[in-house]
């Protein structure tokens, strides 16, 4: 060992002392381009510990993720800091180096992982060249290049299924599982990086469901096994509107969801088996470019619902119009909005998000009308004819004698608004354009084939059509000149000044 040490002499006085630095207590996180040279002792490697499973570690637990074979070393040498670069086999210049002594916690390793690939829990290899530092009795040293070693880690995360089922709600238990028709909405992203679904439930009266996933679905339907149906683990009916689920075989009963008559976002976190359940409004909003970015101008441009759960807004789009949605009880909640995966996607048709949601950006300029299909979760750009430009359009009917009309504001293109009191029931009145008769709007045959009412407030209005019936109440009226998809909402005991 004599001509060895000889060497490891020789070498301090270079190698090591123009590697170590103040720099060298800075090792974790650091992005390394070139890594350091170190001198080469014959028979001392780093040598992998093999393959780590993160999942079956604790959170206190220390990893060891190499040894060193120190045996190797002079006689009076021992080790002293180690260091470590760490890139992953597929992206080699992706260095990141680390100060360790062949152990990390397992929160370091799995934070490391996903910052390269994220959380799906699936084998990562990465290469790792490890250099230490050789130390005598008298504190001095030298660098030493320990050689590159393979190291195999996947990261802990529950599994999570491509795929979630809606179990029984308003079609039989066993039918739902055979056909999973009512399937969860999710994002593009990967289920990892985005491990929400959401499912909107239309529910008539008291309704009972489970959730599924493929194997859940197929147990049912082939087996008749419901143990691997997803449940609350509050205990059957008493989900409340948040909490957490799991599989049959870990509840201590069905765990079967109830919701009263109304209609519901489920949402399920599948990292965590969360589940958040929001009651979801009548009545959506849009917010942007058009009419403006805040809840009082969002207020003045409401969807026209469609039935079954889909609502359009049809108007001539500027090239980079942007926008987002907001539901009625949640105006001016951005952390409600509901928009694009991808901020300011311009792609004609998308999911629809309401957790961290990007805005929705029109295809190009152009006439189009935007639909939002809330059962599937989804957004679609779809071409619209041309509209007759009006210099104004406004109210007119018994409640002024038919005289002057009240004109209304043009939020968007062809996108009229006004908010006005009705003084009298059975009040008749129309819309009508440039203040004359050439141009008017109303529903039906016959004077009250409309009359509005809190259930009834929304009709597509044609020219020369019968006059409406309104009883007294404050009321926001929307017109839109190209559809004719008209809305008047009573807001009487729900008053916002616009």
């Amino acid at each position: 060992m004599k001509k060895l040490s000889i060497y490891l002499m020789l070498a301090i006085a270079g190698l090591f002392m123009a590697s170590c630095g103040p720099e060298d207590n800075e090792f974790a996180g650091l992005t390394i381009v070139d890594p350091e040279e170190g001198v080469v002792i014959p028979g001392f490697n780093a040598v992998s510990t093999g393959a780590i499973d993160l999942a079956q570690y604790g959170d206190e637990d220390l990893i060891q993720l190499f040894t060193l074979t120190e045996a190797a070393l002079p006689d009076g040498y021992t080790v002293g800091n180690v260091r470590i670069y760490i890139s992953p086999v597929d992206d080699p210049s992706n260095v990141q180096k680390f100060e360790t002594d062949g152990t990390f916690t397992k929160q370091e390793l799995q934070s490391y992982v996903e910052s390269v690939y994220g959380k799906r829990p699936a084998e990562r290899q990465f290469e790792a060249h490890v250099y230490a530092s050789v130390i005598d009795a008298n504190g001095t040293g030298a660098l030493v290049d320990a050689g590159t070693i393979l190291l195999t880690i996947t990261p802990e995360a529950p599994f999570i299924a491509p795929a979630y089922y809606l179990v029984g709600g308003p079609m039989d238990w066993s039918a739902s599982c055979a056909s999973k028709e009512q399937v969860f909405s999710h994002s593009d992203l990967d289920v990892y990086e985005d491990p929400v679904f959401t499912y909107l439930l239309t529910a008539t009266g008291d309704t009972w469901f489970a959730i599924g996933d493929d194997e859940a679905c197929d147990a049912v339907a082939n087996d008749g096994n419901w143990s691997l149906l997803f449940g609350t683990e509050l205990g059957n009916g008493n989900n409340g509107m948040s909490g957490t689920f799991n599989r049959r075989t870990h509840l201590s009963d069905d765990g079967s969801f109830m919701l009263p008559a109304g209609t519901y976002l489920i949402k399920l976190n599948l990292m965590d088996y969360t589940y958040e359940i929001s009651p979801v409004a009548s009545a959506f909003y849009m917010v942007g470019a058009i009419p403006g970015w805040n809840a009082e101008a969002a207020a003045t441009a409401m969807f026209f619902p469609l039935g079954d759960n889909k609502y359009a807004y049809t108007a001539y789009f500027e090239d980079g119009n942007n926008l987002k949605i907001w539901g009625e009880d949640d105006l001016g909640n951005w952390d409600a909005a509901y928009g694009a995966v991808e901020d300011n996607s311009t792609a004609q048709n998308g999911s629809l998000v309401n957790s961290g949601a990007g805005a929705i950006m029109v295809p190009a300029a152009g006439y189009w009308t935007l639909v939002l299909d809330f059962n599937a979760m989804s957004y679609t750009w779809q071409p619209a004819n041309e509209g007759t430009s009006y210099d104004n359009v406004g109210l007119i009917g018994s409640f002024n004698g038919w005289g002057s009309q009240e004109n209304m504001k043009e939020v968007a293109p062809h996108n009229w608004y006004i908010q006005y009191a009705i003084e009298s029931d059975n009040t008749e009145l129309k819309f009508r354009a440039n203040d004359d008769w050439s141009y008017n709007w109303g529903y039906g045959a016959n004077t009250g084939d409309w009359t509005v009412s809190t259930a009834d407030f929304a009709k597509v209005c044609s020219n020369g059509a019968g006059n409406i019936v309104l009883n007294a109440g404050l009321y926001d009226f929307y017109l839109n000149d190209i559809t004719g998809e008209t809305i008047i909402k009573d807001i009487t005991n729900n008053y916002h000044p616009r």
